[in-house]
């Protein structure tokens, strides 16, 4: 990233400047305080702020959007959950209905790529190019913690987390290392849940409960990309599983 981000945003520019591209939103591990200034900073943007700079004003919406995501989006459920943390916001006039409009569309997209964010501009249909860039910032969300032991035992899974896991252009380390860790605590190999941007405050909670809901599922056999995991054996030994993704 070469641009200089506005003062308002420069704690979402310097903390994704430091991380490889590409990069999610989430791997900032936004803290109440980030939050905070993302609430202050939506009371005031609206057009104006746009058009002054649409890939500045992009990439705040997109992180407003995936705390909203992470928080709401079930079944395919995002821009009314959006809108509504809007409303009463200047940002809400970009909206047509209550999916995004044209510049809003526009503004997203110039941030994505921008700041070099995992994206869907180039995969899929038009209309979900831009729910998928918002997924994609968040992985999990806590109404997905319901399909976990089904995506732990084997069953499809969201299209951007299996982007995450899989994709040779958009895969993340980090969320590889969240997930593997995931099915070997619903294996019984592990008990603690690491912290991990991922899982931002009581989600990494309701994720370890998760992932040992409903056992009777099973787990997925490994495949052949995995990464091992470590654990130890005690006497100075360590045994090595491979955890499907």
């Amino acid at each position: 990233m070469t641009c200089r981000a506005p003062d308002h945003l420069a704690f979402l520019f310097d903390g994704l400047s430091r991380l490889p591209a590409p990069r999610s939103i989430a791997e900032l591990g936004l803290d109440a305080s980030g939050e905070a200034a993302l609430s202050a900073w939506a009371t005031r943007a609206g057009s104006a702020h746009l058009r002054n700079d649409p890939a500045g004003f992009g990439l705040a919406f997109l992180a407003c959007a995936t705390l909203v995501a992470r928080e709401k989006l079930g079944d395919h459920q995002l821009w009314p959950h959006v809108f509504e943390w809007f409303r009463g916001k200047p940002a809400a006039t970009l909206f047509a209905g209550q999916q995004p409009g044209i510049d809003l569309k526009s503004a997203i997209e110039c941030a994505a790529r921008r700041f070099e964010l995992r994206h869907g501009f180039g995969r899929g249909d038009d209309e979900h190019r831009w729910y998928l860039t918002v997924l994609l910032q968040c992985g999990l969300t806590r109404p997905a913690l319901a399909r976990l032991p089904d995506w732990l035992a084997g069953a499809p899974t969201w299209r951007a987390v299996d982007l995450l896991l899989h994709d040779t252009e958009l895969r993340s380390e980090s969320f590889r290392a969240m997930f593997e860790h995931l099915r070997a605590i619903r294996l019984g190999w592990e008990t603690d849940l690491p912290p991990s941007p991922w899982l931002a405050g009581e989600l990494r909670d309701a994720a370890r409960l998760a992932a040992r809901a409903r056992l009777s599922l099973g787990t997925a056999a490994a495949t052949g990309d995995t990464p091992s995991i470590r654990i130890a054996a005690g006497h100075g030994a360590e045994l090595r599983f491979r955890i499907p993704l």
